[in-house]
């Protein structure tokens, strides 16, 4: 069953779908990186993506407040995310292969609200 499993994604190009989605959603969360001075990196390959979070950007000093409190926030506005890291300030995301357009791009408007509240608040 697990190979038949395989043998569906391959067939109709998952794995091209999962880069080409997971390449928007570096772009994006890079743009997003450019217009806040919270966001000291973002990393990962297709659609798991690590976003760094720092009080400032030159020196990237780790911001565990700020991804708590970010965590409280979206969940409250109905999306789940996790810090980790070894500082616990990296939004680990790995949405499901089958995140539409809209799904993302309303995740990524309340993550900017948030995020953007929350570097403002701290």
């Amino acid at each position: 069953m697990g190979l038949a499993v395989l043998d569906v994604l391959q067939d109709e190009g998952w794995p091209n779908k999962v880069e080409s989605f997971g390449e928007r959603m570096m772009r994006d969360l890079r743009e997003l990186a450019n217009r806040t001075a919270c966001i000291g990196d973002v990393r990962g390959r297709g659609m798991m993506i690590g976003v760094e979070l720092v009080s400032d950007v030159e020196t990237k000093i780790p911001d565990s407040g700020l991804a708590l409190s970010l965590m409280q926030r979206l969940r409250d506005a109905g999306y789940l995310i996790l810090p980790s890291g070894v500082h616990g300030n990296v939004i680990g995301l790995s949405p499901p292969f089958g995140l539409t357009a809209e799904q993302w791009e309303g995740f990524l408007a309340a993550f900017e609200k948030e995020i953007v509240k929350g570097a403002s608040q701290g």
